[in-house]
């Protein structure tokens, strides 16, 4: 890749982190869900990461939460991100979504 491309970037990705950052400002955490679907069969795949793509490229802290099981009987999750440095802060939403969504289902067993 070429320095240009490589500076370029970079530029675009400090750019989105303070858009990022003005958006978090008012909140304590954004909600979206983990994937487009429900956690795929077997051990192939961990399943789309298209959802998880603008938290990697921008760096903000996110915790993936089970929230349901598909009809597949596979687990959906929600994300929760949060704002730069501020970890405990999303770790006590998190905790907060955890108790009231008191999701305690677990997925099928896989055959051995």
């Amino acid at each position: 890749m070429p320095a240009w491309e490589y500076m370029r970037a970079r530029e675009v990705q400090r750019r989105f982190r303070r858009e990022v950052e003005h958006v978090l400002a008012g909140y304590d955490a954004i909600l979206t869900p983990a994937t487009p679907a429900a956690a795929p069969a077997g051990i192939a795949s961990t399943g789309d990461p298209s959802f998880n793509l603008p938290w990697t490229l921008s760096g903000h802290p996110v915790v993936a939460l089970p929230c349901a099981l598909a009809p597949s009987g596979l687990p959906m999750s929600i994300q929760l991100t949060g704002a730069a440095l501020e970890e405990g802060r999303l770790l006590s939403v998190a905790r907060w979504c955890e108790e009231v969504l008191s999701f305690e289902a677990l997925p099928p067993a896989a055959p051995l």
